[in-house]
């Protein structure tokens, strides 16, 4: 399902975001956002193309990613076809910024993407690129890489105690009067992963690049800018912030922060925004904007929208404040 709460496109009149869709290659999300729940392969891949979580899959949980964050000593990621006892239908749901964020948390990471070319090319192909843009980060840092090979399957003991036994059968039968009591029409719960982009933020904002990584998103802003600041208040993560310096403004951008969402894009009224992958990830500064002047009264203003006089003129000869 998708959250309209949290999706972009019912959140914002000038947001047309096809993302998910877009990263569907079963086809089962609609023009309207509706998804077809009998065509979804559950590939994941749709998680990781929505830039505000909005999208929630059956199997992708956040208490299977907090399993996974307690693995030791190292954390292997596998899907449930390489090992019938994983959480993970598919590996799709996998991208760099949760890569670097296990690896943020000091582990050792193997993917197990053994069989993804022969059960779902896309999701073999994604993962390959995004596994070679996230060790270029890891290089970069002077980390160890992410490997790509088998995940062992842990082969339980064959001793069991009676407690032990127990208390498994109870479990079971917990989890199976769960399974009955729970409507047929239940929401699916969202895999949320902010934990480890915060982890990601707190060792990697001062890694020093050595090439563009679409892990992340970069910002540029043209001379068309005129400092109005729309873009500062419509960023949700403050990924986008300023500095206001009398006669001109400074804006920043943080990649690290950026969800890539776009929402800035959409409401630039000079179309001065573009997003591109990252060549840097510390927060730094994008552009410095001149203010423009009024064209009544010709004093420095911060315009708002594509207003060619400033708030007081308006206001005093009865201006529309946005045209």
């Amino acid at each position: 399902m998708i959250d309209q709460e949290l999706c972009l496109n019912f959140n914002f009149k000038k947001m047309q975001c096809r993302k998910c869709q877009e990263s569907c290659h079963a086809g089962c999300i609609d023009e309207n956002l509706q998804i077809k729940s009998t065509d979804c392969n559950q590939c994941g891949l749709c998680l990781t193309a929505c830039p505000t979580e909005a999208v929630a899959i059956a199997g992708y949980t956040s208490k299977a990613l907090t399993d996974l964050r307690g693995q030791v000593p190292q954390i292997g990621i596998v899907c449930r076809k390489n090992n019938s006892d994983s959480s993970w239908p598919c590996l799709g749901f996998v991208d760099g910024q949760l890569l670097l964020g296990l690896v943020a948390e000091g582990k050792e990471v193997v993917i197990d993407t053994t069989s993804c070319e022969g059960c779902k090319p896309d999701v073999a192909v994604y993962l390959k690129m995004i596994v070679d843009q996230t060790n270029g980060i890891l290089r970069a840092a002077q980390k160890n890489s992410v490997r790509q090979e088998k995940v062992p399957v842990k082969i339980q003991e064959k001793g069991i105690s009676r407690r032990a036994f127990f208390g498994q059968l109870l479990g079971a039968a917990v989890e199976t009067v769960r399974e009955v009591a729970r409507p047929s029409d239940s929401r699916p719960e969202r895999l949320e992963r902010s934990a480890l982009r915060d982890k990601v933020k707190n060792v990697f904002s001062e890694t020093n690049l050595h090439q563009p990584t679409a892990v992340f998103t970069g910002l540029s802003i043209s001379s068309r800018c005129q400092g109005c600041g729309i873009c500062t208040k419509f960023c949700a993560p403050k990924a986008i912030t300023s500095i206001d310096r009398v006669a001109e403004i400074d804006l920043f951008h943080e990649p690290l922060g950026c969800t890539g969402c776009g929402v800035c894009v959409a409401h630039c009224p000079v179309q001065a925004i573009n997003l591109r992958s990252a060549d840097v990830l510390v927060r730094h500064k994008v552009i410095t904007a001149q203010l423009p002047r009024c064209s009544h009264c010709g004093e420095l203003y911060q315009p708002v929208n594509n207003a060619v006089v400033c708030l007081e003129c308006m206001l005093k000869n009865n201006h529309a404040i946005l045209r």
